[in-house]
């Protein structure tokens, strides 16, 4: 018996694809125009007899939210501060604290230092001592 040479082979796999590809091809979709079946679904009470209908609640009525009303904002109210500049008594706790707890504790130094950090976030403190090692 001879067995096949790889371009053989290889020629004969992509004659079968080609077959299988034209089966797939040949199927048709469903024509649109006809409709899916529709099925009716009855629920009955398991104490309840054969044929005996449940009546199913309606649904709750769709939320619709207050209208809006005319919102004046106050500037007691303000969610921004304004810029303030360090202090040199802030710039000598930051020093005292990375000293004392090192590079990258910002919370400890808030925590410890925290009458002359008050007014400041560990964020502006880092951002801080960034600027004042430069």
């Amino acid at each position: 018996s001879k067995s096949p040479s790889s371009f053989e082979a290889s020629t004969s796999g992509r004659q079968q694809q080609r077959k299988h590809q034209k089966r797939r091809d040949d199927r048709k979709p469903p024509p649109a125009d006809k409709k899916m079946g529709t099925v009716q679904l009855s629920f009955s009470d398991s104490g309840s007899s054969e044929g005996e209908d449940v009546a199913l609640s309606e649904p709750p009525a769709r939320y619709t939210p207050p209208e809006p009303q005319d919102i004046q904002a106050s500037s007691e109210f303000a969610t921004t501060k304004k810029r303030r500049r360090f202090t040199e008594v802030e710039d000598e706790a930051i020093r005292k604290g990375v000293k004392r707890y090192g590079v990258g504790k910002w919370s400890d130094i808030k925590a410890h230092y925290d009458m002359e950090l008050r007014d400041r976030t560990t964020v502006q403190i880092k951002d801080r001592w960034r600027t004042v090692t430069k």
